[in-house]
């Protein structure tokens, strides 16, 4: 076996010159003193130093993977932590639905104006059309003026039996009262109201009246106040039918349901106008703004008809006049004819029914009636057979005065369909366009609001 020479066994590098420099004052420390120290400490660290950085490199580069996969995750955190954002939808404006609710709230309020204007629809229901009205209208004032006529009939008959007139003297007809009662139960189903107006009862109250009479004028004097009864009954319906039907004509029937409708639909027109206004930083809404105001007219013209140029009161009016003048001298005969029979005064119906006449302004009707009038005085002197005579005296100023009141009336009522039904038609079918085109125009002037929003 061989041995290594010294060459072999010296340690090699660094380490060796240093071991080479630091051999005899390791093998005598104490004779080296402190410098040995110092220079044996300094060669200690060179040799260490050249390990420290070895090692510190390796652990950076063992530690780089480390810290390139933070840098990795740092960098794909804000990514990952974005993409929900990117792909998350934009959340809708609710200002296109609101446009959309606005359009068909101002379309459908214009729209309801305009219906409820016409007189259509009422806070009662469906309403008749104007010229159907007019007719009702007419119908029952006509009625009244028959149920008037019958009583005069029963009266004259009545009185004529109980003096024991001879027929050929009579100016009663007996089969007037039943075809007098007859056409006014006819003319009270066309008038629009449901009840009879007791003309039935009346009916049978007046023959058995005019049966008795003759007999036993005590009985047909009681059976004429049953008729004068019920016919006051009569009258004051066919008078409340008229008055209504003439309220409706003058209005259009339309004053408490146009009153809410109307107002309430001008208040959410205006409103809307200014919420757009507002919204899209605009002035105005041109066409909102004219439905507003054509909605805010209908109102007022319905519920004010003395705006329009059509005069339908004067109209109404003088119909009516014509008719109650009619009503009233049969009536304030009858009251006379009662008188002879000892059952009450005619003087209050005779001076009412001149007040009628007088408030018609006919000079002609006016005198005729002033032979009533004057026959009156003279009747309140005397009763029975006499009382009658008085009565027969003054009859061709009666019947002066009732025929030329007939023509009046049936001229003025005669045409009330065409004087009054068709001018109300037309301002109705006038209001249901204006409502109309007022609807149109909310609907377009929303509309371009929505287009300029999107």
């Amino acid at each position: 076996m061989s041995t290594p020479g010294p060459a072999a066994r010296r340690p090699a590098g660094p380490a060796a010159a240093a071991q080479r420099a630091s051999g005899p004052a390791a093998a005598d420390p104490a004779a080296t003193g402190p410098a040995a120290a110092s220079q044996s400490a300094a060669a200690q660290a060179a040799s260490a130093q050249p390990a420290t950085n070895q090692q510190a490199t390796n652990q950076q580069a063992m530690n780089q993977p480390g810290a390139a996969h933070a840098a990795a995750t740092q960098s794909a955190a804000p990514q990952q932590g974005q993409a929900p954002a990117a792909s998350r939808p934009a959340r809708p404006s609710a200002t296109p639905s609101r446009l959309r609710l606005a359009r068909g709230l101002a379309t459908g309020a214009a729209l309801l104006t305009g219906i409820v204007a016409t007189g259509t629809f009422d806070t009662g229901g469906v309403n008749a059309t104007p010229n159907v009205i007019a007719a009702q209208w007419e119908a029952a004032e006509r009625a009244g003026t028959d149920v008037a006529a019958a009583r005069l009939e029963v009266a004259r008959g009545v009185a004529e039996s109980a003096a024991v007139v001879p027929e050929a003297e009579r100016l009663g007809d007996p089969a007037a009262f039943p075809a007098l009662l007859g056409s006014a139960a006819e003319w009270v189903a066309r008038s629009g109201t449901s009840t009879s107006g007791s003309l039935v009862d009346v009916a049978i109250a007046g023959q058995e009246a005019l049966r008795v009479a003759e007999a036993d004028p005590g009985a047909g004097a009681a059976g004429l106040q049953e008729v004068v009864t019920l016919t006051d009954e009569s009258m004051a319906v066919t008078d409340a039918v008229a008055d209504g039907h003439a309220v409706d004509l003058r209005t259009g029937s339309r004053s408490a349901l146009t009153a809410v409708v109307g107002g309430l639909a001008t208040l959410l027109l205006g409103g809307l106008l200014v919420w757009l206004a507002l919204l899209t930083r605009r002035i105005v809404n041109v066409p909102l703004a004219i439905a507003t105001a054509i909605t805010a007219g209908l109102t007022y013209v319905s519920l004010n008809p003395a705006a329009l140029p059509v005069d339908y009161d004067q109209r109404v009016d003088a119909a009516a006049q014509s008719a109650q003048a009619l009503q009233d001298v049969r009536v304030a005969r009858a009251a006379q004819y009662a008188q002879t029979l000892d059952a009450g005064t005619a003087a209050d119906p005779v001076d009412r029914a001149a007040d009628s006449v007088r408030a018609l302004g006919e000079p002609a009707v006016s005198d005729a009636w002033d032979v009533v009038l004057d026959a009156q005085a003279d009747l309140d002197d005397t009763t029975g057979a006499e009382g009658l005579a008085v009565v027969t005296a003054s009859q061709e100023g009666f019947a002066e005065a009732e025929s030329a009141l007939e023509e009046l009336a049936d001229a003025r009522l005669g045409a009330s369909v065409g004087s009054v039904g068709r001018p109300a038609l037309v301002t109705s079918g006038l209001a249901l366009v204006l409502g109309l085109v007022a609807g149109a125009l909310a609907w377009a002037g929303l509309t371009q609001r929505l287009r300029d929003y999107r």
